[in-house]
């Protein structure tokens, strides 16, 4: 994807409704977690959204890898099909759910998260408050 490219789909995609952005940032960032990971991950979107402070859009560089041009995710997210993937069918329904908050948080009030094989430098004075699956999930702010 060249940068042309890339800003047109950034663009797309910003002006989504915000339960299709989780949906889709969902898919890209933790389909291959299980469910409580997966809707940790949705309400650490949610948690962000909410706040103002750290939060401008699920796109915005340095949010959610899956959004970088150079994410493998990307691509992927671009050509994701809802009619045979369920994968995407389930993060529509965890969307809606956070969303609604029909589905409990099972992140502790976490509003970071990153994968267990890495520490972030963003990481180091942030207390963990949960682990799902592949994901650490870490509170800059006790709300």
């Amino acid at each position: 994807m060249n940068e042309i490219e890339y800003a047109y789909v950034i663009k797309r995609v910003k002006a989504y409704p915000l339960w299709l952005k989780i949906a889709l940032t969902l898919w890209g960032e933790a389909r291959n977690q299980p469910r409580d990971g997966m809707i940790a991950v949705g309400y650490v979107m949610l948690r962000r959204e909410q706040n103002e402070m750290v939060w401008d859009d699920i796109t915005s560089p340095k949010q959610f890898s899956c959004w970088n041009i150079n994410d493998p995710n990307l691509e992927k997210i671009c050509n994701v099909k809802l009619q045979t993937d369920t994968k995407l069918q389930e993060c529509i329904e965890i969307a809606f759910g956070v969303i609604s908050g029909e589905i409990k948080d099972t992140s502790n009030g976490a509003d970071h998260y990153h994968t267990k094989n890495i520490k972030p430098a963003w990481a180091v004075n942030m207390p963990m408050v949960a682990t799902i699956g592949n994901h650490v999930f870490r509170r800059e702010s006790f709300i």
